[in-house]
């Protein structure tokens, strides 16, 4: 039997195989599925698809991003506040998933006033799997970074995944925060794995009579 053709079947068979997100990498020039969500007391002045390169002088080249200016609706000393960016994905019980995403924040001039350029949080239902902090941001230091975490579900049902971007201050003018390359991937039970490549060696044995 084809290796092709083994995979294939391999990714019918484990549960939660070949799911991922939607347009992560925002590649359609638009939100979709995408849920933008106001935290409390927290607005977003800019929502868009922009040109952008994600890890500045890193390898990735410039590619469509998600940009945002967030920050408080009215200031409220030491508490962050923004917008949540999720979307739902059937995750399963019992499997280990794997989350991953880039952030960058970068402000258009010099100002240090209100420089901070935020809060970004991998999150799964509102729990908190990794966090980046871009501190102090202007045009000559903007800051670029990557989010990595581990979630397993206790319960087989939908849940609201993506990132959660605050700051503790009111929105500057010239203040943006991206987001782009979402993906995810499962690690199978062990128990699944077994069962699983049983049955490859099964198909491949009646193949080969």
């Amino acid at each position: 039997m084809r290796p092709k053709l083994l995979i294939g079947i391999a990714a019918l068979l484990l549960p939660g195989a070949g799911l991922s997100f939607v347009n992560g990498d925002f590649e359609t020039g638009n939100f979709a599925p995408w849920v933008i969500t106001n935290t409390a007391n927290g607005q977003t002045l800019a929502q868009e698809i922009v040109l952008f390169d994600i890890d500045g002088p890193g390898p990735l080249g410039a590619s469509l991003a998600a940009r945002f200016r967030v920050g408080q609706v009215t200031f409220q000393s030491g508490v962050p506040a923004g917008i949540e960016l999720t979307q739902s994905i059937a995750l399963n019980a019992g499997l280990e998933y794997t989350f991953d995403m880039d952030w960058a924040a970068i402000r258009e001039t010099t100002t240090t006033g209100n420089a901070q350029g935020g809060i970004f949080e991998l999150i799964v239902d509102g729990t908190v799997l990794a966090t980046g902090m871009a501190g102090s941001t202007s045009s000559t230091t903007p800051k670029y970074g990557h989010l990595t975490g581990v979630y397993t579900p206790a319960v087989s049902q939908n849940y609201n995944v993506g990132v959660r971007i605050t700051r503790p201050f009111t929105i500057p003018a010239d203040l943006y925060q991206l987001v782009d390359n979402f993906e995810m991937s499962v690690v199978p039970e062990p128990a699944t794995l077994l069962i699983v490549g049983a049955g490859i060696a099964f198909l491949a044995k009646r193949k080969r009579r």
